[in-house]
């Protein structure tokens, strides 16, 4: 987890300073530049939207996992992408959300699977149901930010997306969809 949390917040710092950098560029005027990355900009950016949309899945039963010794790697690593992923950002931006002058959307992309727990996505389905528990709780703890925090959480369907392309897993054991 920890080396998610390092890369999710050189990311999140990476976007933050490029952020600042566009917004205090006047195209006008030659560059000169007004921070470095490891300075932080006098003003620091405005955030208005945060989407949340990182996942991977799996493809074979907790119990196939189990007797390969795959198990505890599976779930670690669901849970480390589809849910501290989300949160290590949010605490990342948590300052630049509680600041913004025009209060901020946070949309969490997560999956029917959040809601409706099918065979075969045991650790995908615990990963999508922790990101509906804390982006619900999550809520409640800023519904009183002063210039207002909305947070949504999406549920699509099945997808034809490349996230069942890499499932996690068993390598012989693939699920049609």
């Amino acid at each position: 987890m920890a080396m998610v949390t390092a890369m999710v917040t050189a990311m999140v710092t990476a976007m933050v300073t490029a952020m600042a950098s566009a917004q205090s560029t006047d195209t006008h005027e030659p560059p000169s530049p007004t921070h470095s990355p490891t300075q932080p900009p006098a003003q620091p950016p405005t955030l208005r939207q945060v989407v949340l949309n990182a996942g991977i899945s799996m493809g074979a039963s907790f119990t196939s996992l189990s007797k390969a010794g795959e198990a505890m790697g599976v779930m670690r690593r669901l849970m480390d992408v589809n849910y501290f992923g989300a949160v290590g950002v949010i605490d990342a931006l948590l300052p630049l959300l509680e600041n913004s002058p025009t209060g901020v959307r946070i949309l969490a992309v997560s999956s029917v699977v959040g809601l409706v727990a099918p065979p075969t996505r045991t650790g995908y389905a615990a990963s999508k149901f922790a990101l509906k528990g804390f982006c619900d709780a999550l809520r409640c703890e800023l519904i009183d930010s002063p210039n207002g925090c909305v947070v949504t959480l999406a549920y699509p369907g099945a997808v034809r997306t490349e996230i069942n392309s890499s499932r996690l897993g068993l390598k012989a054991e693939k699920v049609s969809e």
